[in-house]
């Protein structure tokens, strides 16, 4: 727990835009209208794998009403949008890779004529064979999707010698486990805005998580400076990782139109549209192999992890270091081999999701310890608890965690509130048809980018005194809905002595304040709360010479961080009369602040090395009912317990673990994204069952353990990943428990269940 209170730390304040988007008065990308602005509509094959023999506009260009179509052909600057690898075109000039692979774009004066002129497109295709699963592109005989061949990703992680582990495991299991597909379903689609200048410069009104990339994608695909793109961030209805790579490609799109017609294009996407084009979770076949002593000792762990990557490789390099460096668990094991591979696919691209390749890993390697745990005669929990990261251990990479380790600590709390009785985890019918039992998962997760990710991970911020006395905070970490406005006035308002009531943050202007890198992996608190205390630490130094000067001799802050005082007279002023003083005095309270993590690097052949500079931990218990007559699952309850160092607002913190709940449950249970014939058949959420209220269980508990990050601003870590990733995995080990079956491949669907029970003669 915290070992010294702050005023506005640890203190629960709703989120500054909750109100407007309650009542509706927020204005989203959808809500913008400009004069002379045209709507945009794509053109995409309807194929999964094609050559494009012939694009004809003719009969397009002649609806009254169209303004410009663009192809590969009016790109004037670079015709590519890859995000890690260049493999990536804006528009599809020669081949499709998959459905919904950008042929064209039409602007139009309205959206109507947009689609019918996009609709009139003529382009003649020669299918060719599609790739449509893993195992097919893993295959010799398999068409190559790109020229290079089908294997986009490849990682390693080794460390001992798993022949030896093997041979001193009194138990060796081995599984290969599923998980699916995930569609981001954010409440607000894909769109983009772009406003181009007589000077030939572009401004662009993003709903994305990166603003950055929208700027360097535009600048790229017009063959103009990053210093002449404008990117303006607009509230976000929802990312969870599906807004970091694909607003590039929509906003380069749109600003091509923009600048043939010299007029304003807007995009925004249909439901059907986006869940066709967008990029998705990873899904995954994992190869498992673990084995433990007699005294329950992980003694190896021999896992390969095959992903779809999709038609482009986006996000699948990071994403996939990702899951090899976390495949063997939140565990000490002496002897792992993890290899973790990407394969091309013609379905669509997968980038980042919530969790970021975490979530899939987890649930297998917490299947696996549940496994070896039944194996052994020992309790899942104990199991854990036996082979827990601790200070001191050392990771499946190799590197040693010397500080901020809570995961023992969320074991403990999850033991107290299991109990101690040794049936805690068996199953017991409570109706003729009906099973309750429970299941325990844990996690750990890297924060922030990592060694791999390592260019891109920083974080900047702009901090300004304004005339009245208030703070004005502009960072380069977007907040799509999580909250991290809120966090970061409270850290200024922390570091200033300030109420956050006076502080605003603002939106992202990437013409306001340098380049911060994307807001994934659980950073923004961290990257962005450090820069924005390296700046108020520069605003803090004039404010004290002011203060010196009005308190007659040297001033400081006291311990409270709330009074400015001069220690040998006792006198004191607060903070905000000295900031009023300051403006009074025509000071410049404007500063800008820079953070970047410590140094992470790991052995690209073995990965080895420091991989992420600190990490968080969660357990998460679940508590389900299985009626095995019909094959429904209803989780009961939910208890997660998260290590994410210092919590800044609490109320924040406990609303994003219930969102990764609600996530969870939807990966575990409902969301089956659907393909027949490299056709997506699951198309809105009508066929793409997210979860509703009613799915989400109403016990629902979270907690958190404080143990805190020297490196984060007030001791805090990361949590907007970490409160999904166990999630799905405590649920199938619950769903495990109480049929005595092991789950293996997500949804957990009630035909599986059925025929379990059946199989099994119950």
């Amino acid at each position: 727990m915290p070992d010294e209170p702050r005023s506005r730390i640890g203190r629960s304040l709703p989120a500054g835009d909750s109100s407007a988007k309650a009542k509706g008065l927020t204005r989203f990308l959808e809500d913008i209208t400009l004069p002379g602005m045209l709507h945009a509509k794509m053109v995409f094959p309807g194929r999964p794998h094609a050559l494009v023999k012939r694009v004809s506009l003719a009969r397009a260009l002649s609806v009254s009403g169209v303004a410009a179509i663009a192809t590969a052909e009016s790109v004037p600057g670079r015709n590519r949008v890859g995000v890690v690898m260049d493999d990536q075109p804006l528009f599809a000039g020669e081949r499709v890779r998959y459905e919904a692979d950008c042929v064209a774009i039409v602007a139009a004066d309205c959206l109507e004529v947009a689609e019918s002129a996009a609709s009139l497109v003529d382009i003649d295709y020669e299918d060719l064979p599609p790739v449509l699963t893993i195992d097919q592109a893993r295959s010799s005989s398999a068409p190559h999707i790109h020229d290079e061949g089908n294997l986009a990703v490849e990682h390693t992680v080794a460390t001992g010698d798993v022949a030896k582990g093997e041979s001193e495991s009194a138990w060796v299991v081995e599984e290969v486990l599923w998980s699916p597909v995930q569609e981001h379903a954010y409440m607000e689609t894909l769109g983009a805005l772009a406003i181009p200048s007589a000077d030939g410069s572009m401004e662009m009104h993003v709903s994305g998580q990166c603003p950055f990339y929208v700027r360097d994608a535009v600048a790229t695909c017009l063959g103009i400076l990053q210093s002449q793109v404008r990117v303006l961030q607009l509230p976000i209805g929802g990312g969870f990782g599906g807004k970091e790579d694909v607003p590039s490609e929509l906003s380069a799109r749109v600003a091509v139109l923009a600048a043939i017609t010299g007029r304003p294009v807007k995009i925004v996407l249909t439901r059907e549209e986006d869940v066709a084009y967008s990029s998705k979770r990873h899904p995954m076949q994992l190869c498992y192999r673990m084995g433990c002593g007699r005294d329950g000792r992980i003694k190896f762990a021999d896992i390969e992890i095959r992903a779809d990557v999709g038609a482009y490789a986006t996000l699948s390099p990071i994403v996939l270091f990702r899951s090899a460096v976390h495949a063997a668990g939140p565990y000490e094991i002496p002897n792992v081999r993890i290899k973790a591979y990407g394969f091309y696919t013609n379905s669509p691209p997968k980038g980042a999701m919530r969790g970021f390749g975490t979530p899939q890993v987890a649930f297998a390697c917490e299947s696996m310890i549940d496994h070896l745990a039944r194996c052994a005669g020992i309790d899942p929990l104990e199991m854990r608890l036996r082979n827990a990261l601790k200070a001191g251990s050392r990771t499946a990479s190799g590197q040693v965690l010397d500080e901020s380790v809570g995961f023992g600590e969320t074991l403990a709390r999850a033991g107290s509130l299991l109990g101690s009785h040794s049936d805690r985890f068996k199953p017991r019918k409570v109706g003729k048809d009906v099973i309750r039992a429970r299941g325990i998962a844990s996690m750990f997760y890297g924060v922030s980018l990592g060694a791999i990710g390592r260019a891109l991970d920083r974080g900047t911020a702009k901090v300004g005194i304004t005339a009245d006395g208030s703070v004005s905070v502009f960072i380069g970490c977007t907040d799509m809905g999580q909250g991290a406005h809120a966090v970061i006035a409270q850290i200024a308002a922390e570091a200033l002595g300030i109420e956050p009531d006076n502080v605003t943050v603002n939106l992202v202007d990437t013409d306001a304040v340098a380049d911060s890198g994307p807001t994934v992996a659980s950073r923004t608190t961290v990257m962005s709360g450090n820069a924005v205390l390296d700046a108020c630490a520069k605003i803090k130094a004039q404010i004290l010479e002011v203060a010196s000067s009005v308190l007659g001799g040297p001033a400081v802050y006291d311990q409270t961080g709330s009074l400015i005082i001069n220690p040998r007279t006792g006198r004191g002023v607060a903070p905000a009369d000295m900031i009023r003083e300051c403006s009074s005095r025509g000071l410049d309270l404007t500063a800008t602040g820079i953070y970047v993590p410590p140094e992470c690097s790991v052995d690209r052949q073995t990965g080895q090395g420091k991989a992420y500079y600190v990490y968080s931990f969660a357990t998460d218990i679940a508590e389900v009912e299985v009626d095995t007559a019909t094959g429904k699952v209803e989780v009961t309850g939910l208890t997660a317990i998260h290590d994410s160092g210092r919590i800044i607002n609490p109320l924040t913190a406990s609303s994003q673990v219930e969102g990764g709940v609600a996530q969870g449950i939807g990966l575990a249970l409902r969301e089956k994204y659907q393909v027949e014939g490299g056709r997506v058949s699951s198309g809105d959420l009508s066929t793409y069952l997210v979860p509703t209220a009613l799915d989400v269980c109403d016990n629902m508990r979270v907690e958190f353990i404080e143990c805190l990050s020297p490196d984060g601003p007030y001791g805090a870590k990361g949590l907007g990943e970490p409160a999904i990733i166990p999630v799905a995995a405590a649920i199938a080990n619950a769903v495990s428990n109480a049929l005595d079956v092991r789950v293996t491949a997500l949804p957990i669907e009630p035909d599986w269940i059925v025929t379990s029970r059946q199989s099994l003669g119950r």
